[in-house]
C-alpha cells in the first residue's frame, strides 16, 4: 500500500515538472517571438499617454500605461466625433516633447483652429491633403480608397524620425500598404493614429492597439446627474463606449464609457460611481483647453453612430 503511494507520487511530481518545464519552454519562445517582431523599433520602452488617465489604465502598464511609439493605433467607428478626439488627443501627447504632428486630410475636412484649442502647436503640424480622389458622388467614405501618392506621403512620414505622430482618416486600404505603414512607424519611433470605418473590423490589420467606438445610450436620472456635475447642457456631452478590441501586452475586451464635454474638452469616465473615484484622482481624465473639438464638419461624416 505504502509503495503504491510512493509511486503515484512520484508520478504526481513528475507530471508537475514537465508540466512547469512545458511552461517555461512555450514562455521563452513567446519572449523570442516578441523580441523578434519589436527588434526594429528604436525604443522598445518608451510610451505615450493616451491623454486619458481611464483610458491609459486599459492599456500596457496600468496607472502608466499608454502607447508603444513605434506602433499604429486604429480607432473603428460608425461616425461621430468621439474616434476623432480621442485620437487626436493622444497625437498631441506624441509631440510633447518635439517632433511634428503630421494629420493627412483626403476629405479636406480638417480645421486647424480646433486642434490649436486643444493644445497642439500649429507651427509643428503639417496638413497632407490630395490633389485627387478616387470616390464617387453616393459613395460611403468606409468604401473609399486614398489614391497612391497620399498613401505615398503618409509612408515617408511615418518613416521619418521627426515626426511624433500621423493622424487622419482612412477608408479601405490594402493589407500591403497597412504593413508597410507598420514598419515605417516602427523604423521611425513614429505613432501611427488611424480612424477608420467600424466595416474594417473585417479586414486583417497591423495595428498594436485596435480601439472599437460606438454611442454609449443613456437617460433618465442617471444622465441628468452627470450633466448635472458638469453644468452643461445635454447637448454639450456626448456619451462614448471605447472597447479595447486588439492589444499586445494586456487583455482585450476590457471597455470603458466616457463623457466628451463639447464645450470644454474635458473626458471623463461615465460609470455610476465616478464622483466617488474623482475624490481618489481615479476617475478623472485629463481636464483640456476650453474648445469645441476638432471635428469634420456636419455634411462631411454621413455615417450613422453604432449603438
Amino acid at each position: 500500500m505504502h509503495e503504491g503511494n510512493s509511486s503515484k507520487m512520484m508520478a504526481t511530481q513528475k507530471m508537475t515538472r514537465d508540466s512547469t518545464a512545458q511552461s517555461s519552454v512555450v514562455s521563452q519562445l513567446r519572449n523570442q517571438i516578441r523580441s523578434v517582431e519589436t527588434a526594429g523599433r528604436v525604443d522598445g520602452q518608451a510610451r505615450v499617454s493616451s491623454g486619458s488617465a481611464v483610458i491609459d489604465r486599459l492599456l500596457p502598464g496600468g496607472h502608466q500605461g499608454g502607447y508603444q511609439r513605434g506602433t499604429l493605433v486604429q480607432w473603428l467607428t460608425g461616425g461621430g466625433q468621439a474616434a476623432d478626439y480621442l485620437s487626436l488627443l493622444a497625437a498631441k501627447q506624441a509631440a510633447v516633447d518635439g517632433g511634428a504632428i503630421v494629420v493627412f486630410d483626403p476629405q479636406h475636412q480638417f480645421y486647424p483652429p480646433a486642434a490649436a484649442a486643444i493644445g497642439i502647436n500649429l507651427d509643428n503640424l503639417i496638413v497632407l491633403k490630395s490633389s485627387s480622389s478616387k470616390s464617387s458622388p453616393g459613395c460611403s467614405f468606409e468604401n473609399e480608397e486614398l489614391d497612391s501618392d497620399l498613401l505615398w506621403s503618409i509612408d515617408q512620414a511615418l518613416r521619418c524620425p521627426a515626426v511624433a505622430a500621423v493622424w487622419g482618416s482612412l477608408g479601405r486600404i490594402g493589407e500591403r500598404w497597412f504593413r508597410r505603414f507598420q514598419l515605417s512607424a516602427e523604423s521611425s519611433g513614429c505613432l501611427g493614429l488611424f480612424v477608420q470605418p467600424i466595416a474594417q473590423i473585417r479586414q486583417p490589420s497591423w495595428a498594436d492597439v485596435q480601439w472599437l467606438v460606438s454611442n454609449a445610450e443613456t437617460g433618465g436620472r442617471r444622465s441628468e446627474g452627470i450633466h448635472s456635475a458638469f453644468h452643461t447642457p445635454h447637448s454639450a456631452l456626448q456619451k462614448t463606449r471605447l472597447q479595447l478590441t486588439r492589444c499586445r501586452g494586456t487583455q482585450t475586451g476590457k471597455s470603458v464609457n466616457l463623457w466628451i464635454n463639447n464645450i470644454t474638452g474635458n473626458v471623463q469616465s461615465a460609470r455610476r460611481d465616478h464622483e466617488r473615484l474623482a475624490k481618489t484622482g481615479l476617475g478623472d481624465c485629463q481636464p483640456n483647453s476650453s474648445a469645441n473639438l476638432p471635428k469634420r464638419t456636419s455634411s462631411a461624416n454621413p455615417r450613422a453612430m453604432v449603438s
